[in-house]
């Protein structure tokens, strides 16, 4: 497991235009773990359609930014430049590899089963009491309690 705060990729000390990171993700698809490409282009000075073709008239240019992508998909921007960028971003879902990803999910998904189990067994414990419960006669007491009120209740013209 990756440290939350420790980025997937190296940087050189300078920037370098159209530097190119890229780094895996987990994200979910109809409930389904699984990990996804991501990657951020740094870029010194770049237009909008140098970025994204698809970025329309008024988008503002990229000074000292890096352009954030999933999959080939534009999603953002940063600011404050070359490294400033990634500091205190959250890297706990970002791996450098697909391979660190997968077991990444794959350990996940085991401690989700665990938990499960755990309900599971909780929930078969009350059954089985609640079973239990059937199995013996109600006591005295209860059946007085339950006899009264459903005389009070005819008393009170109230139907079940």
């Amino acid at each position: 497991m990756s440290s939350p705060y420790r980025k997937p990729f190296t940087l050189p000390n300078d920037p370098v235009d159209r530097f190119e990171v890229r780094w895996w993700q987990i994200g979910f698809v109809a409930n389904q773990a699984i990990p996804r490409p991501a990657r951020a282009v740094y870029y010194v000075r770049a237009t909008p359609s140098e970025v994204d073709p698809d970025l329309g008239e008024g988008a503002v240019d990229f000074l000292d930014q890096w352009a954030i992508y999933e999959g080939r998909r534009l999603v953002g921007r940063t600011s404050n430049g070359w490294a400033v960028a990634w500091d205190g971003y959250h890297w706990n879902d970002c791996f450098a590899t697909w391979a660190e990803a997968v077991v990444a999910i794959e350990s996940r998904t085991i401690s989700a089963l665990g938990r499960a189990r755990a309900e599971v067994e909780a929930l078969e414990a009350v059954l089985e009491q609640n079973r239990a419960l059937s199995r013996i006669d109600p006591p005295e007491a209860l059946l007085e309690a339950a006899s009264d009120a459903a005389e009070h209740r005819a008393r009170l013209g109230v139907r079940r």
